[in-house]
């Protein structure tokens, strides 16, 4: 039996816009509905909560990489993960995240959005970035010289990860 692919989604917690946790919401029903396995910081704001969400929505698998032990009073855990993992890492668990993924999307930026596509792409994995400003695309796309793939809607990035799938 074949491994499920496995596509992270990051971004943003606290500080995630409405329409970074739409779009984040859209991904997660999209990778549930393609069969694939969800996996994010697992906690309930932003990016991914949303993104957890979606998936759950659609019947989808979801593992959350938790930054720390529970209980968090600051880092409550997604209702919608079916897997709960507590590093008690803090934010070196983005590297879990950007390890365990074949895929990863990255939904508008903060520093810890940053990490997780650098350690993504140390890794030789596929990054979309999807809701990003200029300059944040214009960072990814210059110093990491075309590591990113940065398609201008969701249909468009589920393409691109069918594709870095069969390769």
């Amino acid at each position: 039996m074949e491994r499920k692919k496995i596509v992270a989604v990051v971004g943003p917690g606290r500080t995630a816009t409405e329409e970074q946790c739409k779009l984040a919401y859209d991904i997660g029903f999209m990778i549930a509905e393609n069969n694939w396995v969800l996996v994010n910081g697992g906690v309930r704001h932003g990016v991914m909560q949303s993104s957890s969400h979606g998936a759950h929505d659609c019947k989808g698998e979801i593992i959350g990489i938790l930054p720390y032990r529970l209980p968090s009073e600051t880092h409550q855990p997604s209702g919608y993960l079916t897997i709960c993992i507590q590093t008690n890492l803090a934010e070196a668990r983005n590297t879990i995240i950007a390890q365990t993924c074949d895929v990863m999307i990255a939904i508008g930026m903060c520093p810890g959005t940053a990490s997780e596509v650098a350690f993504a792409i140390k890794e030789g994995k596929p990054v979309i970035l999807l809701g990003h400003d200029v300059k944040s695309l214009e960072f990814f796309r210059d110093v990491l010289k075309g590591s990113v793939y940065c398609p201008e809607n969701i249909g468009l990035a589920e393409s691109y990860i069918k594709l870095s799938f069969r390769a």
